[in-house]
């Protein structure tokens, strides 16, 4: 038998240690409730000013406050806040670093904290003292070791917070500064690739439509050298192909247009993107559409989510000209490593060996396209097709190069 000082110890160890459990799973709860909050919101102000919300609620508080450190000026700008008045918000909008409590926090990295703020010397921000706050504690919101602004809650009533409150408001920091860090990236990476996107259509747009309208010159030099010659049946044989040449054109500045609106962004996610993107194709062609995702959260880069979506965008356009489809099928499935896009149609199909020798026609320039912006990606585009057996086209790449890809 186990001695009763022995049995008791082992009682009390297994206490503690469902106590450290328990706090360690409502730590895990808090942190995904504030991670879905900034993820989900259309906007990182928008989500921050959700997750302050449950944080003021959370510990009591009765206003929350986001600053962002701008490195330039050496200042935290506010981002968000919760139950903020106007003249508050205007007070804050900028805090010099290192001033008050809140500056103290993002310039020394280290939680601050005021039990009673009305009598703290370190309380020097005219607004704070104006709303008669009792107590404030500020969080360095950290980005690895580096502090990139502060958040604060503030309670008019002077209170204590425990050890395990300030440990759970230290993750908080780290979890909402790498956020906004990630944010901040994940816009810089978007403006690149709209940068990138915008001089591709440009090229696009002088090597299809540019080259479509100096063949129509040329087509109507052509048309006044047999007028001239008074070769009436052929004059009417090259009006008709003249005419037919510029309704294609036509097709197609109209198609580019319908692809400049019909672009998506980043908030709405990609996904969401290609499926209004199908319904629209479907309902301007009446040729129907399946888009099978594995899984709908996948993480795709800027430039990923963008070279995708112009490809499929081209690809409809290719099966609306040429395929004479009834249904088109995408699918997307990934795995730890690669993506792969495939893009299915149960039309007329061709012979691939022709299309080759052809790819430098305006007529096929879109694969040319196509394959430019897989290559983007760092990956590759096949094309499996057969007359009378449609036409499958896949877009292969590396998962884990996306971040890395600039084009």
């Amino acid at each position: 038998m186990r001695p009763k000082k022995a049995e008791a110890s082992s009682k009390l160890f297994d206490m503690k240690l469902a106590e450290l459990l328990r706090q360690r799973e409502t730590q895990f709860e808090i942190l995904g409730t504030i991670s879905a909050m900034i993820s989900r919101s259309e906007s990182l102000e928008k989500g921050l000013g959700e997750a302050l919300g449950y944080l003021v609620n959370l510990t009591g508080a009765d206003i929350g406050t986001v600053h962002s450190l701008n490195p330039v000026k050496n200042e935290l700008e506010l981002l968000a806040g919760h139950g903020v008045s106007e003249n508050f918000k205007s007070a804050e909008r900028c805090i010099p670093m290192g001033d008050c409590l809140c500056g103290e926090a993002a310039q020394t990295g280290n939680l601050i904290q005021s039990f009673d703020l009305q009598k703290d010397a370190r309380l020097t921000r005219l607004a704070c003292n104006q709303e008669k706050f009792g107590s404030v504690i500020g969080v360095p919101l950290k980005s690895g070791e580096r502090v990139i602004g502060v958040f604060t809650v503030y309670a008019r009533r002077p209170f204590h917070f425990t050890g395990a409150d300030m440990n759970l408001l230290t993750l908080i920091g780290n979890h909402i500064g790498q956020a906004i860090e990630n944010a901040k990236r994940y816009a810089q990476s978007w403006e690149r690739a709209v940068f990138q996107e915008r001089a591709m259509i440009a090229r696009e747009i002088h090597d299809g439509i540019a080259q479509s309208l100096a063949f129509l010159n040329l087509q109507t030099r052509n048309l006044e050298a047999v007028f001239r010659a008074g070769d009436s049946e052929r004059a009417i044989a090259e009006l008709d192909r003249l005419r037919s040449e510029i309704m294609g054109t036509y097709d197609d500045v109209r198609q580019l247009m319908a692809d400049f609106r019909g672009g998506f962004k980043p908030e709405d996610g990609f996904v969401n993107g290609v499926s209004i993107l199908l319904q629209e194709f479907t309902h301007r062609t009446g040729i129907q559409t399946c888009f099978d995702i594995a899984d709908p959260h996948l993480h795709l880069s800027p430039s990923a989510e963008v070279q995708l979506f112009r490809i499929i965008q081209e690809a409809l356009c290719n099966v609306r000209k040429h395929a004479s489809a009834r249904l088109v099928r995408l699918n997307l499935a990934s795995d730890s490593h690669r993506v792969r896009l495939t893009i299915e149609d149960d039309g007329k199909g061709f012979e691939p060996d022709e299309i080759a020798p052809l790819s430098k026609r305006t007529d096929h320039f879109g694969l040319e396209i196509m394959r430019e912006r897989t290559l983007k990606i760092g990956g590759i585009l096949e094309l499996i097709s057969r007359p009378g057996g449609g036409t499958t086209l896949a877009v292969t790449f590396p998962l884990e190069q996306q971040d890395g890809m600039s084009g």
